[in-house]
């Protein structure tokens, strides 16, 4: 299930029920950041029926400020980022 929600409704809490959360609305738009999950991503994109049932959150992002912040917050809700996105 993928759930668009704006950088305010983006809780510590609603981010801990996610198994994967990007970001859209900020950077390059055919490429959105995945904060977690990527792997998970990876097999929901190649199948529809664990797509529908896996916790997707992307969040509507409009500025770097905004992007740090979600960083921590992710962080904050799972412990960590993706590898990829904390170097």
């Amino acid at each position: 299930m993928i759930e668009v929600v704006t950088f305010e409704d983006a809780t510590v809490e609603k981010l801990t029920e996610a198994e994967v959360i990007m970001t859209i609305g900020w950077g390059d738009l055919q490429a959105p950041r995945v904060l977690l999950g990527r792997e998970r991503f990876a097999v929901a994109a190649g199948n529809k029926e664990i797509a529908a049932e896996m916790p997707i959150v992307r969040v509507k992002i409009e500025s770097d400020e905004q992007f740090a912040e979600l960083k921590g917050r992710v962080k904050e809700a799972k412990g960590e980022l993706d590898p990829y996105e904390d170097k």
